[in-house]
């Protein structure tokens, strides 16, 4: 049985730990607050390149537009984490790629964002092609976009017919997390004809002078960063979501187990104080009688 001394120093650790997990709460709402903000604001940029790649292939008109080669490969781009405390958010990935193994072999290459993600990923037994490390802050995201497309750009070139999918969690319109998987290269068909679909805001419709195979292929290009973009900003925001989920479990059961110690201090410390009236109220009465008698 524990002494009063213990119990009251396993409260004392229950305390700081909710003084920890208080923390990683306000950093999460911190971190969600960002990349929401930052996901508003590329939506609306979004929703420009599309516009004016929408304009672009009206323009194109008859504009011949080459068909998506025939891929003999897939390059996956994984989205994890570096930190913890996201309960099960890398093994989503894991399970994803598990999941979608009939549809992304042969795998030639296989980046990976954030060191925790790429470690689940090799015990899994996937071979990494190269980790990245995961952006803690909206400022972070350009730069790592960056560097994936210019890798993806280095594999494709030495084998342009390899397809790169993306695989992220994202959160769900129940608050829940989720993994997602999106193709990103080459472009299909499908994007072309939602981008000439896509209606431009104004009722007048503008029109691209001097359109030419380059001025696509910048609007292309962009539309492809912003694709990939997009799916970090999500991993974040669906990161740090999992964490506030994650902080708000531990808090509860903080809770709960403190209850539980100071339940059981209270009962041992009650039980020593009537112990040590018991002694006292002992001692005077037999201090009592050896009064009498000596009367």
């Amino acid at each position: 049985m524990d002494s009063v001394s213990t119990l009251r120093r396993r409260i004392g650790n229950l305390d700081d730990l909710r003084l920890v997990v208080k923390t990683m709460k306000a950093m999460a709402g911190a971190g969600m607050h960002e990349f929401e903000q930052t996901r508003q604001a590329l939506e609306a940029y979004s929703s420009t390149v599309v516009g004016a790649l929408s304009v672009a292939l009206k323009t194109a008109g008859g504009m011949p537009m080459p068909a998506p080669p025939r891929t003999t490969g897939t390059g996956v781009i994984v989205i994890g984490t570096d930190l913890g405390m996201v309960g099960q958010f890398n093994d989503y990935l894991v399970q994803q790629l598990q999941a979608a193994g009939t549809t992304l072999k042969p795998a030639t290459a296989v980046w990976v964002v954030g060191e925790r993600a790429a470690e689940a990923l090799r015990q899994s037994g996937h071979a990494i092609a190269a980790v990245y490390p995961a952006p803690q802050s909206a400022s972070a995201i350009a730069p790592l976009v960056s560097r994936l497309l210019a890798d993806i750009d280095s594999e494709r070139g030495a084998n342009a017919t390899v397809a790169v999918t993306m695989v992220f969690n994202k959160v769900t319109s129940g608050a829940e997390v989720a993994p997602a998987q999106l193709r990103l290269l080459p472009a299909s068909g499908s994007w072309r004809e939602d981008a000439r679909r896509c209606a431009w805001p104004p009722a007048s419709q503008p029109e691209m002078l001097h359109l030419d195979a380059g001025t696509l292929n910048t609007l292309v290009a962009e539309y492809v960063f912003i694709r990939l973009y997009e799916a970090v900003v999500q991993s974040c925001l669906a990161e740090n979501t999992a964490r506030l989920a994650a902080m708000q479990r531990a808090g509860k059961n903080i809770d709960d187990r403190g209850r539980d110690l100071t339940l059981s201090f209270n009962r041992l410390r009650q039980g020593t104080i009537d112990a040590e009236l018991f002694d006292l109220i002992g001692g005077f009465a037999a201090l009592s009688d050896v009064q009498v008698r000596a009367d």
